[in-house]
């Protein structure tokens, strides 16, 4: 039986951890996430180069969507410009296409670095020092994976990616310099429209595999611009019979105990789902033992 826990301003609550979980941010390991999402972009992106007819996927027609040439924006893959919402979603879509970027086992799996391209190209567009952005990231890895490690989406239907504009929402406040109350605001306005059907990842393999987180973080930046321009959510978002928590999330009991999860996310060798790296592993070990190539195989 779960324990209960009170939804009520879960918002105010986090907006009151963030510059606790800002005070986390462990350097060597951001920086080390920031490379592995481009490397994980560049990869995408270089496969996309040679894609033709049916072998062309997301990246190929995140490339057609945007607006690209002039804007405050980069794209890792060229150094093209582009405006902030079209080079972070291009960017995320190339992080994320090869189901090569970190992952995060909680109650919920994630992987946390889909926020980093909406994160980076904010920082960008704010020209906010580099320093800040890294305790961003970590602001929002550390909201984000401790969000996944209570909330219960899946039993209810939702995708995981569900609760990355949150965590994205978290950072992109801390790194704009927002208040605990335009945190909250931005948290609230994120959340009404975050949640993702878990189908996305059901049946036949889509583009929207790749699509879901980066829009989703997008979700974030819009949320702070709202903020930015005075909109203000409704007062209850996560409490009450059609609130976050009850329609979509169970309870968020988050607090900021513990140690820092961001140097814990896992790092994939192989791009394969995080459970797969060993034996992808094992059969290279495998491989070099089998003089007679796969035929010597009788069997497993």
């Amino acid at each position: 039986m779960e324990p209960s826990f009170d939804c009520n301003d879960v918002a105010a609550r986090i907006a009151g951890l963030v510059p606790a979980l800002a005070n986390l941010e462990d350097r060597e390991a951001v920086l080390l996430r920031l490379a592995d999402t481009a490397a994980c972009a560049l990869g995408a992106e270089r496969l996309a180069d040679d894609a033709s007819g049916d072998e062309e996927g997301a990246v190929t027609r995140v490339r057609h969507f945007g607006n690209w040439g002039h804007g405050p924006c980069t794209v890792w893959a060229d150094g093209s410009r582009g405006g902030l919402d079209d080079v972070a979603l291009r960017n995320a879509v190339a992080a994320r296409d090869l189901d090569y970027n970190d992952t995060y086992i909680g109650r919920v799996i994630i992987h946390p670095s889909d926020l980093i391209p909406a994160l980076v190209a904010l920082a960008e567009a704010r020209h906010v020092a580099w320093e800040r952005l890294l305790a961003a990231v970590t602001v929002s890895y550390e909201v984000y994976c401790r969000l996944a490690d209570v909330a219960q989406t899946s039993e209810r239907g939702y995708d995981s990616i569900t609760l990355l504009p949150l965590g994205a929402a978290a950072g992109a406040s801390w790194l704009l310099g927002f208040d605990e109350g335009r945190i909250r605001q931005a948290l609230a306005i994120a959340t009404l429209d975050a949640g993702l059907l878990r189908v996305v990842r059901q049946g036949r393999l889509s583009d929207w595999k790749a699509v879901a987180a980066g829009r989703a973080a997008l979700k974030a930046l819009y949320a702070v611009r709202m903020v930015e321009a005075g909109f203000r959510p409704p007062e209850k978002v996560f409490e009450g019979k059609d609130g976050f928590c009850e329609r979509i999330s169970g309870s968020l009991p988050v607090s900021a105990e513990g140690s820092a999860i961001l140097p814990r996310t896992l790092i994939k060798q192989f791009p394969v789902q995080i459970f797969m790296q060993g034996l992808v592993e094992l059969a290279g070990q495998l491989r070099g033992r089998l003089q007679g190539g796969i035929a010597s195989i009788r069997s497993i």
